[in-house]
């Protein structure tokens, strides 16, 4: 067990972005399969632009190509269900393999994307819940923690993208 890891509350964690956006470019080289992977996914996050809480797809897609068409590609690179496979790949680096980790579905309504787009500022900020657990040698469990991730993003900076464990 890595004790220091659960004994600090907070984790700062910073990736290039451009590394990122590179790695996801490489995995969605068709990106009819980035905006289909969207859709499918907009269902089950609180999305959340410019203040609204948004509850369909098209109107979301709609006001990113007329609006910002620049920048929708590295939107959907990181608003990407990647993303979170990325928060957990930073988690287990920190904690190790002996540990599970899985979506906090007791918490789901916290799943949210919030983005922020206006002249001076396009934001990405990614709230989301994960469980941490060990299993004994007969499968039960002898270990959890919950950890909040958030993500924050800016696109038009050069600053990395910041993940923010909480324990």
């Amino acid at each position: 067990m890595n004790d220091k890891f659960f004994t600090q509350n907070t984790h700062y964690v910073h990736i290039n972005k451009n590394d990122y956006f590179n790695e996801i470019e490489t995995i969605y080289e068709d990106s009819n399969l980035l905006i289909n992977e969207f859709k499918t996914s907009f269902r089950d996050i609180k999305f959340i632009l410019n203040g609204k809480v948004r509850i369909n797809y098209s109107k979301v897609m709609d006001y990113l190509i007329k609006n910002y068409e620049k920048y929708i590609k590295y939107i959907l690179y990181i608003i990407n269900k990647i993303t979170f496979i990325k928060a957990i790949n930073i988690i287990k680096s920190k904690i190790g393999n002996d540990y599970h980790i899985i979506f906090d579905r007791e918490q789901s309504e916290n799943l949210s994307i919030n983005l922020t787009l206006h002249a001076l500022c396009k934001q990405i900020f990614i709230n989301c819940n994960f469980k941490i657990f060990k299993l004994d040698k007969c499968s039960k469990i002898i270990f959890e923690k919950k950890i909040k991730v958030s993500i924050i993003v800016d696109i038009i900076n050069s600053e990395p993208i910041l993940f923010i464990l909480k324990i």
